[in-house]
């Protein structure tokens, strides 16, 4: 063990980030985070666990039967990011070429036919 180094630098990594499987002295797996159930809380207030009055609100935006103020696309906003998390990818197949997205749609598409198929079949889908 390095003598100049304390046993909190020891467990982080070279961005100061801890390492996996370790905690620092005193250290809280929450500090400075998100009130803990602040997500479930997010949840329950946009319809329950499948978020579904959020999702009619948009949809609802969507079709132009409502016209939001910036605050409520702010508050909707805040609300999806808190309750499902934030898209840490908004484009994760911007870089394919043509010819990987339609083998990858290809694949999307065999697979939920055959997911169909054992509804049809009364087979259970995993």
């Amino acid at each position: 063990m390095d003598e100049t180094k304390t046993k909190t630098e020891i467990i982080r990594d070279e961005k100061g980030r801890l390492l996996k499987g370790t905690r620092a002295l005193n250290h809280t797996t929450n500090m400075g985070g998100r009130p803990r159930g602040l997500a479930r809380a997010a949840r329950l207030a946009t319809g329950g666990d499948n978020g579904v009055l959020l999702v009619e609100w948009y949809r609802q935006v969507w079709k132009g039967e409502l016209d939001p103020t910036d605050h409520q696309l702010a508050a909707a906003k805040w609300l999806a990011d808190r309750g499902w998390g934030k898209d840490t990818d908004p484009e994760p197949y911007a870089d394919l070429s043509d010819k990987e997205l339609d083998g990858l749609l290809r694949g999307l598409r065999d697979k939920i036919r055959r997911e169909r198929q054992h509804i049809v079949d009364g087979e259970t889908v995993e």
